[in-house]
């Protein structure tokens, strides 16, 4: 049975975490950070679905092409393609479970990726190669595990 559409992470789940320094703005890019960073690896790694697989749409193709060139992050692809949430169904199916499971973990694991402190950095100031490396190590972990379906995903879904 394949999980429902969830949110898996969205920048107004944060804004609270962050001290209202009066440049609304820049709280939000601040809260999108680390989703863009996440979703830019889903897309990179050819690993983001499209909203119809047999036709993808030319803006869907469009804006995956320009995050993997550098001319927008990720978040700016969260928020045009996905309504500023990083939903599950982002994800191709061959991914999901790595996604879904593995989320929580990288936001704990992510100040010592980069060496920034949580909220205290934007997505264009980090160096994407050290969040890149640590996500392709987790998933090729995840992948040499046995291919039954992840006790999260069974606690989840039954």
């Amino acid at each position: 049975m394949e999980p429902p559409e969830f949110i898996i992470d969205e920048p107004e789940y944060h804004l609270d975490d962050i001290p209202d320094d009066g440049d609304d703005d820049r709280r939000a890019r601040l809260a999108r950070a680390h989703i863009g960073l996440f979703a830019k690896w889903v897309i990179v790694r050819d690993l983001m679905a499209y909203d119809d697989p047999a036709a993808p749409a030319p803006d869907e193709v469009s804006a995956m092409e320009k995050v993997k060139s550098g001319e927008m992050t990720g978040s700016q692809y969260v928020n045009a393609i996905g309504d500023d949430r990083f939903h599950s169904d982002f994800v191709k199916p061959v991914a999901k479970d790595f996604v879904i499971g593995y989320y929580h973990q990288y936001l704990l694991e992510l100040e010592s990726i980069i060496g920034r402190r949580e909220y205290e950095y934007l997505e264009e100031e980090v160096d994407f190669s050290l969040v890149s490396r640590h996500l392709d190590e987790a998933y090729a972990a995840f992948m040499m595990r046995p291919k039954s379906r992840s006790t999260l995903m069974t606690r989840l879904f039954g």
